[in-house]
C-alpha cells in the first residue's frame, strides 16, 4: 500500500493548501486595494488558484475588498475563558465567520408606514467546513456524484500528511480528495490563512456567548 500511495499525485485539497499557505507576506500596509499592491509571486499564485476555482476566486476577493467578512471570536470574561484554550489551540475552533451578502438587502414591511432593510449573512465554519449559502449546498450535494478516483484510505493519508506539514488542510474535517466550496468559504479561508495578505479586510469582533447565539439565530447586527 505504501508504494501505491507514494505514486499518487497531490490531491486538489493538498495543492490548494500549499498555494494558500504561500500567500502570507510578513509585512503589508493596510490597504483596501490589496490586489494592486500584491507582488508578482502572489499574483502568480492567485492566477493558479483562479484555474482551480474560476467561479469562486474573484467573487471571494471582491467580498474581502468590500469589507463584507466579519470574524466573531468568543471573548474571555473576567472569570476566565469560555473554552479551555489548551484543549482548543486552534483559534478557528472558537471563532465563526459571517459574510454579508453582496446583493442589496431585502426590504420588508413591519407596518403600513415603515419598511426595514435586512442584510443577509451567511455563517461559515472553517474547521467543520460549512457555509449556510445555497451555493455550498449545491457544491456539497451535486445532482450527479462523480466516480471516486482514489479509495478513502489514500484520501485520509493525504489529508494527514498535509495537516502534519502545514498545520491545516483545505476542506477542514471533510473527507475525500476534493472539497465543496463557495465564494464565502474561499474568502474566509484567505482571511484566516493569509492574514498578512488580507490585513484590514476583515472586521474582527469579540462577542459573548449570548451574542454568538444571536448571530447564529439570524439576528446579525
Amino acid at each position: 500500500m505504501q508504494s501505491e500511495t507514494s505514486d499518487q499525485l497531490p490531491s486538489c485539497r493538498h495543492l490548494t493548501t500549499v498555494l494558500i499557505s504561500s500567500i502570507n507576506p510578513s509585512t503589508r500596509p493596510d490597504q483596501t486595494t490589496f490586489l494592486a499592491a500584491a507582488d508578482a509571486q502572489i499574483k502568480s499564485t492567485l492566477l493558479t488558484l483562479y484555474t482551480l476555482f474560476p467561479n469562486e476566486l474573484l467573487p471571494a476577493l471582491d467580498l474581502l475588498d468590500r469589507g463584507l467578512v466579519t470574524r466573531l471570536k468568543l471573548a474571555i470574561d473576567e472569570h476566565g475563558s469560555t473554552y479551555n484554550t489548551e484543549l482548543l489551540p486552534d483559534q478557528s475552533l472558537i471563532s465563526t465567520y459571517y459574510v454579508r451578502s453582496a446583493q442589496p438587502p431585502s426590504t420588508h414591511s413591519r407596518s403600513k408606514h415603515r419598511t426595514v432593510q435586512t442584510p443577509t449573512y451567511y455563517e461559515v465554519h472553517l474547521n467543520s467546513w460549512s457555509c449556510s449559502c445555497p451555493a455550498f449546498a449545491f457544491s456539497a450535494f451535486p445532482a450527479t456524484i462523480p466516480a471516486l478516483d482514489s479509495p478513502d484510505l489514500v484520501s485520509a493519508m493525504d489529508v494527514e500528511r498535509t495537516v502534519a506539514k502545514y498545520g491545516w488542510v483545505f476542506g477542514g474535517l471533510g473527507r475525500g480528495m476534493e472539497a465543496p466550496v463557495c465564494k464565502h468559504l474561499l474568502a474566509c479561508v484567505l482571511a484566516e490563512r493569509c492574514e498578512g495578505f488580507a490585513r484590514g479586510m476583515v472586521e474582527e469582533r469579540e462577542v459573548s456567548r449570548e451574542e454568538m447565539a444571536g448571530w447564529a439565530a439570524g439576528w446579525g447586527d
